[in-house]
């Protein structure tokens, strides 16, 4: 049997492949300039109604011997002995003081809550959120200012809360900015610590009222 042997039909160019690899290199340095020019026209923005120090937030909590009515209510609560739990605005301060730390800082020193708005199903805070720089070796910045959280249920894992609306007084936020902020799951931490994760799951209603909130189970 005859060997077939392929002959070029044209003659070699060793540019070719040359092309290709720059033609790579091109684009992954058009993603990366990209990439940071998109990154510092966000951190401009934000330099705009962002501050370099944090600022101590003024929180109403209730008393010691409110406190610890309200552990006795949470109890009753996750043991299915009462099957809806109202909790006013000045016992989630007190609920949020109480919450341990999940690795994300103390959310003491980030929110305050200070009034709920039923009609709109919003709870009002005052707030000092964390943002890193660009350069994040210099540290963080903070967005200071009253904040709109809308409360939900998350299949599977129970109430959460997100941010729906920001104003820093006296400055301009950026929509786009709202709509990250809002993307992060305030109680996914405690969702997933182990003492809390069967609580979290048989929430199945949650409503804010015209104190605060309200949470039910079956």
């Amino acid at each position: 049997m005859s060997n077939v042997t392929k002959q070029p039909t044209a003659p070699f160019n060793p540019f070719y492949g040359c092309a290709v690899i720059l033609t790579i290199i091109m684009f992954v340095i058009g993603v990366i300039t990209w990439a940071w020019y998109t990154l510092n026209t966000q951190d401009k923005a934000i330099s705009k109604f962002a501050v370099d120090a944090p600022v101590k937030l003024a929180v109403q909590k209730v008393d010691a011997s409110a406190a610890e009515g309200l552990k006795g209510r949470l109890k009753d609560f996750a043991d299915g002995k009462a099957k809806r739990l109202e909790l006013s605005v000045t016992e989630l301060n007190t609920l949020v003081e109480m919450a341990p730390d999940t690795g994300y800082g103390k959310f003491t020193e980030m929110i305050a809550f200070k009034g709920a708005d039923e009609a709109k199903q919003l709870l009002v805070a005052d707030v000092c959120l964390p943002m890193n720089k660009v350069k994040f070796w210099e540290g963080q910045r903070y967005a200071v200012g009253v904040a709109e959280f809308r409360a939900e249920i998350i299949k599977d894992a129970g109430p959460d809360m997100k941010l729906a609306n920001l104003r820093v007084p006296g400055k301009e936020v950026e929509p786009m900015f709202v709509e990250a902020l809002g993307g992060w799951h305030w109680l996914t931490p405690y969702q997933k610590l182990p003492q809390f994760t069967d609580v979290f799951k048989v929430v199945n209603k949650v409503v804010i009222t015209a104190n605060g909130v309200a949470v039910e189970r079956p």
